[in-house]
């Protein structure tokens, strides 16, 4: 006797089916909660990978700053400056600029406590030439017109200075930003020339003249001014947080980059001796009628974010803390349902 083969009934069907979608769901369950961690794993890793990037960066050109023009007496003068842009084929963008001659500064973001630490992050600006040569300034030793060549006493130290940056400074007048054209020996004086047009570089290659003015800044020193070279790329920069990210704007080559990104604040404060044994003695959020000689020291903190939000916003019940005080991050509505990791270092 044959007997008939039959498949599987509606029931058994409906069951397996039943069955898959029981394993489905438990296999998604878990690929969600798993994924989940892997996204706070990953976005903790990108926060300290950021954080350490941008404080590496700014305590790179602190150890920088003030080099090229460490003479105290012309700290903090007003530097009169001139940038006819960058050579072809970038088009020329001409612009007249003043800044601080300063190793650093701190401005202060607003809305602080009695530490300086406020809603609004802080801001460093640092400046330091980059010259090869012996640092030092150079004694002018006649009255110069704006347009004259300067003469200085010593040739020390200009074995190559075509191209290169400089800063005149005298006491109780601006200073001026400028760039060498030539130098050379005309008599017994060692001259300066600071004109328009091109320099021959270290090649034998002409290139434009991008710092002088024509017809000058104006300045005229006497004998009492120094001239201090800064080498063929000088930097200003100043560190600030904008749209979540570290940027540093350099105000000479008119650029600007961004350093690292989930960085939400900074906050800085200047080491004092207030003495003269060298030992800090006070830090403060600003110098107000401090001369900035006494500052022998830099206090800076960094908060970078994990990218991962939390829906509940009950991961940072408290604000997080450096030595300088505590960061008040108020100002996003959301930050408790962040994490958050501070960078510091003096």
């Amino acid at each position: 006797m044959i007997r008939k083969s039959s498949g599987f009934s509606l029931v058994e069907i409906m069951v397996g089916l039943t069955v898959g979608l029981l394993g489905i769901l438990v296999i998604f369950q878990m690929f969600t909660i798993s994924e989940a961690n892997k996204r706070t794993t990953t976005s903790g890793g990108d926060a300290i990978q950021n954080g350490a990037i941008a404080l590496y960066s700014i305590e790179r050109d602190v150890r920088m700053a003030g080099f090229g023009f460490n003479d105290p007496n012309f700290i903090g003068c007003n530097v009169d400056a001139y940038d006819a842009g960058p050579p072809p084929p970038a088009p020329p963008l001409p612009r007249d600029f003043n800044f601080t001659l300063a190793p650093l500064l701190i401005a202060q973001g607003g809305d602080n406590d009695a530490l300086g630490n406020g809603r609004n992050p802080d801001s460093i600006t640092l400046m330091y030439g980059n010259s090869g040569d012996v640092i030092m300034g150079y004694n002018l030793i006649t009255i110069a017109g704006a347009n004259d060549p300067y003469e200085i006493g010593s040739q020390f130290g200009f074995t190559q200075a075509n191209g290169e940056l400089y800063v005149i400074a005298q006491p109780g007048m601006d200073c001026t930003l400028g760039q060498i054209v030539s130098t050379g020996l005309n008599g017994g004086s060692f001259l300066i020339q600071h004109g328009t047009g091109s320099y021959i570089d270290e090649n034998g290659v002409a290139q434009p003249v991008r710092y002088n003015k024509t017809g000058g800044l104006g300045n005229a020193y006497t004998n009492a001014a120094k001239l201090f070279k800064l080498g063929a790329l000088p930097q200003h920069v100043t560190y600030s947080i904008a749209d979540g990210s570290l940027i540093s704007p350099a105000l000479l080559q008119n650029t600007t980059e961004i350093v690292a990104g989930g960085i939400v604040n900074l906050q800085a404060q200047y080491g004092i001796d207030t003495g003269t044994d060298g030992i800090i003695d006070v830090w403060q959020p600003g110098l107000g009628a401090t001369p900035p000689a006494s500052v022998i020291a830099l206090q800076v903190a960094l908060v970078a974010r994990v990218s991962e939000r939390n829906p509940a916003c009950n991961v940072t019940t408290t604000a997080p803390t450096w030595a300088g005080g505590t960061f008040d991050l108020s100002a996003d509505a959301d930050w408790q349902c962040y994490r958050y990791k501070v960078f510091q270092t003096t």
